[in-house]
């Protein structure tokens, strides 16, 4: 859509799209599906998608910064492609924390541009030296 008809900022689009991805991932992580290998989720994306399928909806759960932004993103991410966002954390099983993030939302979708993740990634350090 135009940048008009967009719900928050770009800079808030992009954490709340960082943000969805990281509620998915850890939705995974702690669903029955977490200790399978990358092959074997594959193999269940059909589970995956029932699994994620409140993601968005319970987003005010989760989210009390700018809840609007966080769900408008997730259902754009979610109605776009929802295959292209499960092979994303796929991809990314096992990896790094916000290797996901920077896949889907920078790569996949273009929520998040380069300066942007690197952002994030500079804070994440950050917050990981204290």
């Amino acid at each position: 859509p135009p940048p008009a008809l967009e719900v928050g900022g770009k800079g808030e689009r992009c954490a709340a799209c960082l943000a969805t991805v990281s509620d998915a991932s850890y939705l995974l992580r702690r669903s029955r599906f977490g200790p399978l290998t990358k092959s074997a989720l594959a193999k269940r994306k059909l589970d995956l998608l029932e699994l994620f399928d409140s993601l968005c909806t319970d987003v005010y759960l989760r989210h009390d910064d700018f809840p609007e932004t966080h769900n408008a993103v997730c259902s754009d991410l979610w109605e776009e492609d929802e295959d292209m966002f499960i092979d994303g954390l796929i991809k990314a099983w096992g990896k790094e924390e916000g290797t996901a993030g920077e896949a889907i939302c920078g790569e996949s979708f273009g929520v998040c541009s380069k300066a942007e993740l690197k952002e994030v990634k500079a804070k994440r350090a950050a917050a990981t030296e204290l």
